[in-house]
C-alpha cells in the first residue's frame, strides 16, 4: 500500500449545532431534499476504486 499523507490541520473550533449550510451541500441542493421528508435513512452512496476493496476498514462493508 502507498504512503499516504494527509494535509496538515487545526482544530479551530468546535460546535454542538450549526445553522450554517455549506457551500457544497447547498450546490447538490440538499436542503430542498431534507425539506421532503429525506435524511438519508437508508441510502448509501459510495465510489470505491480497486485498490480500495480490499481495505481492511470496508471488509464486509462493501454491497456491490
Amino acid at each position: 500500500m502507498p504512503d499516504i499523507q494527509l494535509i496538515p490541520y487545526r482544530v479551530e473550533e468546535l460546535r454542538e449545532t450549526s445553522t450554517e449550510i455549506p457551500y457544497g451541500v447547498s450546490m447538490i441542493q440538499a436542503p430542498s431534499i431534507w425539506r421532503e421528508g429525506y435524511k438519508g435513512e437508508n441510502i448509501v452512496v459510495a465510489v470505491i476504486t480497486q485498490d480500495e476493496i480490499n481495505h481492511p476498514d470496508l471488509r464486509g462493508q462493501i454491497i456491490g
